[in-house]
């Protein structure tokens, strides 16, 4: 994923900063072999392979006797016919070097291959947990194809389906999880997820679009059960166009990982079953002692992969609290996250030093996974972020605001926080607003708030999803905030997205089920992802990306919705809460 999501430019100023490209050409992640020097020949009577110069012939040549007479001198043709033999020989002997030192340098072109490892220095410690037989063992995966699909209504324009609260949906073929889901907020991935792709506006088409894209993750998974976020390895299924320019296999595992987790599937159930199994060893391996995932030396990759890796490891032991064996590493990554937290209430890139929205949010996000795993956070952790998001909640920035930070906002202004900034004193920017926002939701604002509902309708007038305009990162924001808000809100957002991300889904070839991250108009600029754009995104990033926009149906159940509370009464009544 990107590593510094910074608020989004005005679309011309961004246009003016992109590299420039030609139509159609190739983005690959890998650098170009670079062509290896020729060794110098010596300067001789050949100035070129091929060519003969009778001014240099002359030069070299026998020398005459100056008193002589002149017609005495040979002459130049008199000279290349005596050293015909020598100067044919010795132009066969080079061209013949030449050719051999060709062959020879281009014969094995190099490849510059980025591969963070798990360890800079030294390996991590261990964490005294038997992660090779937490799971059932895992067999080597063999490439499969789509499964038929149970019927889901084609499009639907318009859906009233009364939701029955644990009930059977009839549309698609339901997902037993272990322990029959004992948190509400993932409940829609069980036995009801067919009635609420029904109810949100899913359909047959976004199914079959996530079962590609979890297809196309399970084929380009590693040997070592990682995946890559460049794709650049040299054969074997890891490999595949237009990735990133950075490695970083720890922040690529967690994203695959919760794309499958999203659709329902874990380690004990599932298509891809054996995937996750392996993926969930192989990050597990990667945890050092204190609790800590990313082990590169891109500093600013820290405390995103971090958060990511933790909400993964949160989010299995959700779907599965029956192993145990996930408790441990998940409370030894939450007390990392705790720890980094700045005094600002935030985290940035480093421990503990500043904070941005943008890391906020992931770190929010990856500790609502830990209490949906019933681990204990403080709530202070909580008010805290309450209070940093307060600093960075700015409306439009005036010039008298810049000199005078306690400015008031002028008469008609949107109301405070229902904009937000990606740092504290910077201008709002829709990326970092509908982050903000929906960490708002997390910390207890209704639907009927003011600044949320303004924050809304600002998004969805002014940057509602475009292709010309592509941007995963805000668009996953995006998805869950409306999607939350449900109504109208939901309606106008879902209706832009959902069918704008099927259609575009690669539907033949070598990277069938994936999202094409650069241009797919003319040239790389049209329809590129903003950050693929810039080499810090690429092809597993858009598509697990993607592919979480298109689970949102029941990925989680609507926060405010009258569903999750009769779940949490049924579930209580039984003793499960």
């Amino acid at each position: 994923m990107p590593t510094s999501p910074r608020p989004r430019a005005d679309r011309e100023g961004l246009a003016a900063s992109k590299p420039e490209r030609s139509p159609g050409r190739e983005v690959s992640s890998a650098k170009e072999p670079s062509s290896p020097s020729l060794p110098r020949l010596k300067a001789g009577p050949l100035s070129a392979p091929g060519r003969i110069d009778a001014a240099s012939i002359v030069a070299s040549g026998p020398q005459y006797n100056a008193g002589k007479n002149d017609e005495e001198a040979p002459t130049a043709g008199e000279i290349l016919r005596k050293n015909a033999i020598p100067l044919a020989a010795s132009f066969l002997i080079n061209l013949t070097a030449i050719i051999v030192l060709g062959i020879v340098s281009f014969s094995k072109p190099q490849r510059h291959i980025v591969m963070i490892q798990a360890s800079v220095e030294k390996p991590p410690e261990s964490t005294g947990l038997d992660t090779q037989s937490m799971f059932a063992p895992s067999d080597p995966i063999d490439v499969i194809d789509i499964r038929p699909l149970a019927k889901l209504p084609d499009l639907p324009k318009k859906v009233d389906v009364p939701i029955n609260a644990m009930g059977i949906g009839p549309q698609v073929a339901n997902i037993a999880l272990p322990s029959d889901i004992p948190t509400a907020a993932l409940a829609g991935r069980g036995q009801i997820k067919g009635d609420l792709l029904n109810k949100y506006q899913g359909s047959r088409a976004t199914e079959e679009a996530v079962e590609m894209g979890l297809l196309w993750l399970a084929n380009h998974q590693l040997p070592s059960g990682l995946w890559s976020l460049t794709g650049d390895q040299q054969g074997g299924k890891g490999k595949y166009s237009r990735g990133a320019e950075i490695e970083n296999q720890e922040a690529a595992t967690a994203m695959a990982l919760l794309a499958f987790f999203g659709a329902g599937q874990t380690p004990k159930n599932g298509l891809h079953a054996k995937v996750i199994d392996k993926g969930v060893k192989a990050l597990l391996r990667l945890q050092d002692a204190k609790g800590v995932f990313f082990h590169g030396s891109q500093s600013q990759d820290l405390l995103y992969t971090q958060a990511l890796c933790t909400m993964a490891a949160c989010e299995l032991l959700a779907l599965d609290p029956s192993n145990s064996d996930l408790r441990t590493p998940c409370e030894k990554a939450v007390a990392f996250c705790l720890e980094s937290q700045s005094s600002l209430g935030g985290w940035k890139y480093t421990p503990r030093v500043d904070a941005d929205v943008s890391v906020t949010g992931w770190m929010l996000m990856a500790l609502q996974s830990a209490k949906n795993a019933k681990l204990d956070v403080p709530q202070k952790v909580f008010d805290d972020i309450g209070k940093f998001l307060d600093e960075t909640a700015r409306g439009p920035l005036t010039p008298q605001m810049l000199i005078d930070p306690t400015t008031p906002p002028a008469a008609g202004s949107p109301p405070p926080g229902s904009r937000y900034a990606y740092m504290v004193g910077d201008n709002h920017d829709a990326v970092m607003t509908a982050e903000g926002l929906l960490c708002r939701m997390y910390l207890g604002w209704t639907p009927d708030d003011e600044r949320l509902r303004n924050g809304c309708e600002y998004l969805l007038s002014e940057e509602l999803p475009a292709w010309e305009a592509r941007d995963v990162y805000y668009w996953y924001y995006g998805t869950q905030l409306m999607f939350h808000m449900e109504g109208t809100f939901w309606q106008r957002w879902n209706g832009v997205l959902r069918d704008m991300l099927v259609k575009r889904q690669e539907k033949a070839g070598a990277e069938r089920g994936s999202w094409n991250p650069m241009g797919t108009g003319q040239g790389d600029a049209e329809g590129a992802d903003r950050w693929s754009l810039l080499h810090r995104g690429g092809r597993l990033y858009v598509t697990a990306f993607s592919v979480y926009m298109l689970e949102v149906y029941y990925r989680h159940l609507p926060l405010y919705s009258e569903l999750k509370k009769q779940i949490q009464a049924k579930q209580a009544a039984a003793g499960k809460l």
